[in-house]
């Protein structure tokens, strides 16, 4: 740890960041007899889902949903109501209080955590990037990637676009957080991260709230290239990014969910429809 704390020691805010990881103390255990997870399909069931936060905010109340490998599932609705919470149950920062999640129809709690996580790629709304070149922030997710690996996953990212325009390329230093990058190629950055993981599961966690009309286009259609054979929760408010999902979940806010397709709920819900329609009449 303190190799990468020296290598940031002008980067106070990504220092304090890995402090964060490493004092924190895990709110779940593994098992004594937890198994190596090594996804082969990709499937995701949650059964009779339950959980509150330790302040006792209720964000699920008894919810189903089951996702197909391969499927994008869209995840929708008001800020604070479970989408990012579905997340990170997923990825087991918390356990459900009742109920169970399953990725190929074994429950996540009886493999490692360690495991359960590598399987799983995310790409946050705000990426984290230390302070060192692109190929460093590339290589942190993928160490043993080859120069051309990198670079086909810039490639599919729309990353390249913009890396081989710099006059280091890959060996560019990009500053604390990316800094000397724009909102929209620190988003291209993550997702080629996602490409080099491969991994069969991928979250994609409102990262085109903060970006502008072209560079959303870009990371959209990077997303639509990357989610490709992988099981997929896109977790937006946007609509451009709702659009490439086969279904549409809609967290009502009072703990349930509602699932279908966008013409069905447009048709069916009040409160999805309303969310739509605001938002493409604010784009127009």
């Amino acid at each position: 740890m303190a190799d990468l704390l020296f290598q940031c020691v002008d980067n106070l805010a990504a220092a304090k960041r890995i402090l964060k990881i490493f004092d924190a103390q895990p709110l779940v255990k593994d098992k004594p007899d937890a198994k190596q997870l090594d996804i082969k399909r990709g499937g995701v069931e949650l059964k009779d889902l339950h959980f509150c936060y330790p302040d006792g905010n209720q964000i699920f109340n008894n919810i189903s949903l089951s996702v197909q490998p391969g499927e994008t599932i869209a995840l929708v609705g008001p800020s604070g109501v479970g989408k990012s919470t579905l997340a990170i149950l997923l990825m087991r920062f918390y356990d459900p209080d009742q109920g169970q999640i399953f990725i190929d129809g074994i429950d996540v709690q009886t493999y490692t955590v360690n495991s359960l996580r590598k399987n799983i790629s995310v790409v946050w709304q705000e990426p984290f990037i230390i302070n060192d070149t692109i190929k460093a922030n590339l290589l942190m997710v993928e160490p043993g990637a080859t120069e051309q690996q990198l670079i086909t996953a810039c490639k599919h990212s729309y990353a390249w676009d913009f890396i081989s325009g710099l006059d280091d390329g890959l060996q560019t230093k990009i500053g604390a957080d990316g800094v000397t990058l724009s909102a929209g190629q620190v988003q291209r950055l993550a997702i080629a991260q996602a490409f080099l993981r491969d991994a069969a599961i991928l979250i994609f966690d409102e990262a085109t709230s903060a970006l502008d009309s072209l560079s959303e286009i870009n990371v959209i259609n990077a997303l639509d290239k990357l989610k490709k054979n992988k099981t997929t929760f896109i977790i937006s408010h946007c609509f451009s990014a709702i659009k490439i999902a086969d279904r549409v979940v809609y967290f009502n806010g009072d703990g349930t969910i509602t699932e279908g397709e966008h013409a069905d709920l447009m048709q069916q819900h009040a409160g999805y429809k309303r969310a739509v329609e605001w938002q493409t009449t604010e784009v127009d």
